[in-house]
């Protein structure tokens, strides 16, 4: 989107992963801080600002904002994210932030596996939008399998159990530039490795080769159309 179809693209963050520090072993050594005491939270809070400023530089991106909510641990609870969030001040910012100007809002796949803070995301991403009619999509990577096939569905208040199937699926192996030796997974890899303080995430290098986008909610018009015509991207670049 933003290379090939020159779109500003703008990254809303709602935490600062300030409580993620379960796998911080090696980023200690690296930034030279215990990030495992309770009273570091703030340090690791600004480190991974940091790493995310990071991120949105090399995917192109053009404006970064953090929400402020707290990062108060895992869980895989949508009701006690939600409940939380609600009391705090940040959650103010939220409301006060408007998507209507925006063409496409991309969030993570709200699966009953995951994070109880993705799936809160994504439920005040639809809540918000509504109105504005503004397209949503969710991305979910290739290994990201251990779901049940009805998650979305039930999530998106449907009745019955429906199976939804991507509408696209992005294959990162695709290679380009000199005897094809670059691909759409190195940039992938940049921003996994921009992530120092998350590490388990670095084993995820190489190991995702597809990116798979459903439908949360729409304006009326065929997904495809979103990208082919409105946003002008190549559909040679995607796998339908």
């Amino acid at each position: 989107l933003t290379q090939q179809a020159g779109h500003q693209i703008n990254f809303l963050v709602l935490t600062r992963g300030e409580g993620g520090k379960s796998y911080t072993d090696l980023a200690q050594k690296y930034y030279k801080k215990n990030l495992k005491k309770a009273e570091s939270k703030s340090q690791l809070a600004q480190i991974r600002e940091g790493e995310m400023k990071e991120s949105v530089k090399i995917l192109g991106g053009n404006r970064l904002q953090f929400v402020g909510l707290s990062d108060f641990g895992y869980t895989k609870s949508l009701s006690e994210t939600m409940e939380a969030w609600k009391l705090e001040k940040a959650f103010g910012e939220w409301a006060k932030i408007d998507f209507s100007p925006y063409d496409l809002i991309i969030t993570l796949f709200p699966a009953g596996y995951d994070h109880g803070h993705h799936k809160a995301t994504a439920k005040m991403l639809l809540d918000k939008i509504g109105a504005q009619k503004t397209p949503v999509l969710a991305v979910r990577i290739q290994d990201a399998l251990n779901y049940e096939p009805e998650d979305l569905a039930t999530f998106l208040g449907k009745q019955e159990k429906t199976i939804l199937k991507p509408f696209l699926t992005l294959k990162r192996e695709q290679y380009f530039g000199r005897k094809d030796r670059l691909g759409l997974q190195i940039p992938v890899n940049w921003v996994i490795a921009a992530h120092k303080s998350q590490g388990a995430a670095q084993r995820m290098m190489m190991r995702d080769k597809t990116e798979e986008y459903y439908v949360l909610s729409n304006n009326g018009k065929d997904p495809l159309d979103w990208f082919v015509r409105d946003l002008k991207v190549d559909p040679k670049r995607l796998l339908k």
